[in-house]
C-alpha cells in the first residue's frame, strides 16, 4: 500500500479519533505521527510492546532490526508473536503483525543485526531510535553510533523485577556513556537468560518507552532527558534518578573497532580502583581486604532481598540513601553493592553528586555470602 503522509484519509480519521480529540495532539499531531521514522532494535521483550503501541497509535515508519529466529522460550513476553510465528524470524513477524494491526503505516522487519559496519547507514533516515536489544555490546554501540550521527535514543533494560529507562543524547543532552562510562566485563553482568525477567516488567517497560518516543513526536510533556528511571515490579516503587552531561568524557567522532566487553576494560591496581574510580571488583576488594583497608559496606537492596551482612555493613535500599544519610560515614572507604552492580553504581553517583562523598565506590557484580 502506497502511504501519503502528508494527509489522514477519512479512515484514519476515525480510527485515531480518541487520539486526535486529546489537546495537544489533534490532526496535526497525527500527522507527525503519521511521518515520523524511527528505527526499533530488536524485536524482543522491549520491541514487542513498543512496536505494538506506536504501530496502534499511527507512527507511519518503522524499521526493525533482529537478527533472531522467534522461540517457544520467547512467548512469555515477547507478545507481538503467536505460536504460529514459531521459527520465523522476528523482525519479519513483527513487522507482519503490525500491518495487521495499522494497514496504514509503512513497517519493514530486517534479520539483520545492529553491527559497526551498518550502524551509521541504518541511522541516516530516521528521526530517532529506540534501542531493546539485550547486551552491552549493542548499547554501547547504539550510545556511539547515535552520539556521530546526531540521533536521540530510548533505551531500555530488564532484569528479573526490574526496569530501567532513559533517554539520552537528547537535543545535546547526557549520552549512555555519561551514565555508565564503561561497559562491565565479561561474566560481571546477568541478563534476562541468566537470570530470568517477569513479562509484565516487559510490558510495563517497553509501554513506558513507547511513551517517551509518542512524547518526543509529538512535543508533549516532559522527557526522561537526563532522568533514570527505575521501576521494581515487586513494590510497584519508580524512582527518577538524575544524572548530567559529562562535559569532559572523551568526544565520540568515531565507532570503535571492537564492542565486545572485554576490549573495553580497565587495567588497575586496588588502591587506584577504590581511590580514583566509581567501582572496584570482587578481586580488587579482596586484595584491599587483605592489606587491611577498614572498609564499610552498603547494601542497597530491597531489605528481604539482602544476606547477611558482614559485621562492618549495613542494609539501605536505593531509595533510602536520601533519609539515611547521616548512616554513611564519611571517615571509611565505603563499599556499595547489589546484586549485579546496577543499583550500587546508582547510589555511588548520588553520594558523590548530590551529597559530595569521596571515599565511596560500586562493587561490580554480586557480593557472595562468604565475603
Amino acid at each position: 500500500m502506497l502511504i501519503n503522509n502528508n494527509f489522514l484519509s477519512p479512515f484514519e480519521k476515525h480510527r485515531y479519533q480518541r487520539q486526535i480529540i486529546i489537546p495537544g495532539i489533534g490532526e496535526e499531531g497525527q500527522l507527525k505521527l503519521k511521518s515520523a521514522r524511527i528505527l526499533v532494535i530488536g524485536a524482543g521483550g522491549l520491541g514487542s510492546p513498543v512496536l505494538l503501541y506506536l504501530a496502534a497509535a499511527g507512527v507511519g515508519n518503522i524499521t526493525t532490526l533482529d537478527s533472531d529466529l522467534v522461540e517457544e522460550s520467547n512467548f512469555q513476553r515477547q507478545i507481538i508473536f503467536t505460536t504460529e510465528d514459531l521459527v520465523k524470524p522476528k523482525a519479519g513477524a513483527a513487522a507482519e503483525r503490525m500491518l495487521k494491526i495499522n494497514p496504514f503505516g509503512n513497517y519493514l522487519g530486517l534479520s539483520v543485526r545492529f553491527e559497526k559496519d551498518n550502524a551509521l547507514n541504518y541511522l541516516r533516515d530516521v528521526d530517532f531510535v529506540i534501542d531493546g536489544s539485550d547486551n552491552f555490546a549493542t548499547r554501547y554501540l547504539v550510545n556511539d553510533a547515535c552520539v556521530i550521527a546526531g540521533k536521540p535514543f530510548i533505551s531500555g533494560s530488564l532484569l528479573r523485577f526490574e526496569a530501567q529507562i532513559s533517554l539520552f543524547n537528547y537535543l545535546g543532552g547526557p549520552t549512555y556513556r555519561c551514565l555508565f562510562p564503561d561497559p562491565p566485563a565479561d561474566g560481571e553482568a546477568l541478563n534476562c537468560v541468566t537470570a530470568g525477567v517477569l513479562g509484565t516488567v516487559a510490558g510495563m517497560a517497553g509501554t513506558i518507552m513507547a511513551n517517551e518516543a509518542l512524547k518526543i513526536i509529538l512535543n508533549l510533556g516532559e522527557v526522561l532527558s537526563g532522568k533514570l528511571m527505575l521501576i521494581d515490579a515487586l513494590t510497584l516503587q519508580q524512582q527518577l534518578i538524575s544524572f548530567e552531561k559529562n562535559m569532559n568524557a572523551k568526544p565520540i567522532v568515531e565507532l570503535e573497532d571492537d564492542y565486545s566487553p572485554a576490549s573495553t576494560r580497565k587495567c588497575v591496581t586496588a588502591g587506584e580502583a577504590l581511590n580514583n574510580n566509581d567501582e572496584i571488583t570482587i578481586e580488587e576488594l579482596n586484595s584491599l581486604k587483605n592489606s587491611g583497608f577498614e572498609l564499610f559496606f552498603i547494601d542497597v537492596r530491597e531489605s528481604w532481598e539482602s544476606d547477611a551482612l558482614p559485621d562492618n555493613g549495613i542494609n539501605i535500599p536505593l531509595n533510602e540513601i536520601p533519609s539515611r544519610i547521616q548512616e554513611i560515614p564519611r571517615d571509611k572507604k565505603v563499599v556499595l553493592h547489589c546484586s549485579t552492580g546496577g543499583r550500587s553504581a546508582l547510589g555511588v553517583k548520588l553520594l558523590k553528586e548530590k551529597y559530595n562523598y569521596q571515599n565511596v565506590c560500586s562493587l561490580k557484580g554480586a557480593m557472595s555470602k562468604t565475603q
